[in-house]
């Protein structure tokens, strides 16, 4: 098993942390199963976790949304990927990961 620990630091005042937890601007952090099927068959894609996310697809385990000066722990199976949503262009600021 693996402990993922994230500090993340964003410009969230008022209205802006509506902006981030909504998700619409995108920087969470996301974890979702891994796909096991092509490791079964020796059939490596080389997809990274990001590719292999859709927002209609059940294999979303967790989302966590960006906040200021914020330190995440997750512990999570190896079979797990995370990665973070791209940050949209809309987003009230950057995202700073620790």
């Amino acid at each position: 098993s693996v402990l993922d620990a994230t500090m993340c630091f964003v410009y969230d005042e008022n209205d802006d942390k509506d902006a981030w937890e909504s998700g619409d601007v995108g920087g969470f952090e996301c974890y979702i199963e891994a796909d096991d099927e092509g490791e079964e068959n020796g059939d490596s894609n080389g997809k990274d976790p990001a590719e292999e996310y859709n927002e209609d697809d059940d294999t979303e385990l967790l989302s966590v949304s960006a906040s200021n000066n914020t330190l995440s722990l997750v512990y999570r199976d190896p079979g797990t990927m995370r990665f973070v949503k791209y940050v949209g262009s809309s987003a009230p600021s950057s995202r700073f990961d620790i």
